[in-house]
């Protein structure tokens, strides 16, 4: 996100002052321009005094998409308009929210989060609201999310601790969780993560989390909870028993000769139990990019699962950065569905992508 001193908006502000009191003035509107402006740096100073640092930013994409297992189906969507605020206040809290809009969706509150960094204990700090928990990392340069990411992402309100330094990292949260039933005893997800070099160059993560049900699957798991009576035809609930699930990831990030490695593997532990049917949801994915020239990023990407979407997944993928702000990609990924009646996919996206 875009770094914005107060200064720059005690600027703006003034000049906002200015332009008014000129377009009042030429309105025959009588306007005390100094006493406005005196007013507009009484409340900068009393923000400044509380306020260190404010971040603004966002990204927008759209894609065009052609997809074989959808009746060979073209279409151009808007995929993502995401605008982010970060702020930093004085006594080490920070505040970031994240505005989110995605094809098929309504505008939402992706993450609104509070962290305060603990006085007296450096690297220790106290975290909470509606974000992701820290269960998988899905690091990739494809156009596309890894099927990793499809099972194990996990969006929700939670509370937590977490504590990181140059080489290590661990955080662990308590949430309520979103799976329609009447239990209503807390969830818990976690991670530890080690640098051993002290910089990105490698990064170790494991995690973990109570009922990996609450993640990718809530929304089917929750549908599929709604089931009709045989006799009455009423509805009625169904029945869940979750698992816990397990993440593992690599990333190998060689900066000097431009090339990227991650592996990761994320699963349930034991059977989840819906409606009578048992399953043991894992998927696991291993992306390569090399980055040419500092603007050319050729990427692939060899992925499986069971009990989850496709058998297996493969996939190239190239994007060029015409600058810090602006990229084009264009990505082709080939699947074998787990369901032997569908049908293979093929599907081919190019993508334009705003940053700011």
């Amino acid at each position: 996100m875009k770094k914005v001193a107060w200064k720059t908006w005690m600027i703006a502000a003034a000049l906002g002052v200015g332009s008014l009191a000129a377009r009042a003035a030429e309105e025959g509107i009588s306007v005390d321009s100094e006493a406005i402006g005196e007013a507009a740096e009484a409340v900068a100073a009393r923000l400044e005094s509380g306020v260190e640092k404010i971040t603004f930013g966002g990204t927008f994409e759209v894609s065009a998409a052609y997809d074989s297992a959808e009746d060979d189906d073209f279409d151009v969507n808007m995929d993502t308009a995401e605008l982010d605020l970060g702020i930093d206040i004085v006594g080490g809290l920070s505040l970031t929210a994240n505005l989110l809009w995605e094809e098929g969706e309504h505008i939402k509150f992706d993450v609104f989060e509070a962290e305060w960094a603990i006085p007296g204990l450096e690297g220790l700090s106290l975290d909470g609201g509606w974000l992701y928990l820290p269960f998988g990392v899905f690091e990739t340069a494809m156009i596309s999310d890894p099927m990793t990411l499809d099972l194990g992402e996990v969006s929700t309100g939670a509370v937590g601790l977490k504590y990181g330094n140059d080489y290590f990292g661990a955080s662990a949260y308590v949430f309520g969780g979103d799976v329609d039933t009447d239990q209503d005893e807390p969830r818990f997800a976690g991670a530890l993560s080690f640098t051993p070099m002290g910089d990105e160059t490698v990064t170790l993560t494991v995690a973990g989390i109570s009922d990996i049900g609450e993640c990718g699957m809530v929304d089917d798991i929750n549908d599929a909870l709604v089931v009709k009576d045989e006799e009455t035809g009423e509805e009625c609930e169904g029945t869940y028993d979750g698992a816990p699930g397990i993440d593992a990831s690599l990333v190998v990030k060689l900066e000097s000769i431009g090339v990227t490695l991650a592996m990761e593997y994320l699963a349930a532990v034991d059977d989840i139990e819906l409606n009578g049917e048992k399953s043991q949801p894992q998927a696991w994915s291993a992306d390569l990019a090399y980055t040419i020239f500092d603007r050319l990023t050729l990427a692939s990407r060899y992925e499986g699962a069971e009990d989850f979407e496709f058998d297996w997944r493969a996939g190239v993928a190239a994007e060029y950065a015409v600058n810090d702000h602006l990229a084009f990609s264009l990505e082709y990924l080939y699947g074998e569905p787990n369901d032997d009646e569908e049908d293979e996919e093929h599907l081919v996206t190019a993508q334009m992508a705003v940053t700011f």
